[in-house]
């Protein structure tokens, strides 16, 4: 069964999708939204790069390293050449290139983020997904502060269709693999367990209001983003 999964950034397809990508590579096909590095200067520098340039040659090298062992081929592959913190700013633009996508691969599913308030990348992810025609979106949860504090691998809230891939230990091992060559984002897997992944049919979200009650986890991070602006800049499409 083919899938496309449209994700923000590399590192997403391993904590959200492992099982699948190790289970079903060959019908596997990766649509990011971004680039996976910032231009924030504060997030460069935290993980000790000097340039954005930089930064992103590492993320792109740890992704295609993973995707290697999982057995997924580049030709798989596409990556926007937008930002890390910017893709809300290019939903317009990321849903025609997601539907030429979809027209040429005709996806039986397509995988995406939750829309949580963890990432606007995330956030924006979920919107693109739910505008690009395809009538199979299932979504996958990664984190969020709905209650407070920042919780990773859980829904904001249940609505009883919830799924779960179960790992076994074999593939939990493949995962780890898969983790470790993410090595500039060994802080990120820390927050999640190995061996079960969520995921969903995509809920009607209501795109104007905002996941839960604020503030949203990314309001609470220097990313520069609050929801208001947010929902503007995803109205332009």
């Amino acid at each position: 069964m083919r899938n496309l999964l449209i994700l923000a950034h590399a590192d997403d397809e391993v904590i959200g999708a492992a099982s699948l990508l190790l289970r079903e590579p060959a019908d596997c096909f990766l649509f990011y939204l971004t680039d996976s590095a910032p231009d924030n200067p504060y997030f460069l520098e935290r993980a000790g790069f000097a340039t954005r340039e930089a930064y992103r040659e590492q993320r792109h090298a740890e992704l295609f390293a993973a995707l290697e062992l999982a057995g997924v081929e580049r030709r798989q592959v596409v990556i926007l050449p937008v930002p890390d913190q910017q893709a809300a700013r290019h939903v317009g633009a990321s849903v025609a290139a997601v539907r030429e996508v979809i027209d040429e691969l005709q996806p039986e599913r397509v995988f995406t983020h939750a829309y949580e308030g963890g990432h606007p990348d995330h956030d924006a992810a979920a919107v693109v997904a739910s505008r690009c025609g395809h009538r199979a979106i299932f979504e996958m949860p990664y984190y969020h502060a709905a209650r407070g504090r920042m919780e990773a691998g859980d829904f904001v809230s249940s609505n009883g269709t919830e799924q779960e891939w179960t790992l076994t230990l074999s593939e939990e091992e493949a995962k780890q693999r898969l983790w470790d060559q993410f090595v500039s984002q060994r802080h990120v897997f820390a927050r999640f367990r190995r061996g079960v992944e969520r995921y969903r049919p995509q809920p009607a979200y209501d795109f104007d209001s905002p996941p839960h009650a604020r503030p949203l986890y990314y309001e609470t991070r220097p990313v520069g983003w609050n929801f208001e602006q947010w929902r503007e800049a995803i109205r332009s499409v």
